[in-house]
């Protein structure tokens, strides 16, 4: 949406996810020697996500029309934004409990 980014993934760090629009989508850094597939939630030392998981549907229909009227993304840009807005929006139930997982606030099994 803001168009800044961090393009590759750090030293240290483990990707979560990529798409065609943003290779780097999310990545995490486990405490020292916890990193594997051993690894808990509670190890994660530094959690980052490229997008808005807050934003609903709603939030990307209305940001997406302001920009595109005033000039800030084009209208082939705009369109391609409206139709992955249809796609399922795991921001607010998925990415939200993880945060809250990783935090401690909600037992991972939930």
């Amino acid at each position: 949406m803001h168009r800044d980014h961090v393009p590759t993934v750090l030293p240290g760090f483990e990707l979560l996810g990529s798409t065609d629009v943003c290779h780097n989508q999310g990545m995490i850094r486990y405490i020292p020697d916890a990193s594997g597939s051993l690894a808990k939630l509670s190890d994660i030392q530094i959690f980052t996500v490229q997008g808005h998981p807050e934003f609903t549907k709603s939030i990307v229909s209305k940001v997406v029309g302001i920009r595109a009227d005033k000039g800030i993304f084009t209208p082939e840009f705009a369109q391609d934004a409206i139709k992955r807005n249809e796609l399922r929006n795991d921001g607010v139930e998925v990415i939200a409990r993880t945060v809250w997982k990783i935090l401690g606030a909600i037992h991972a099994e939930t």
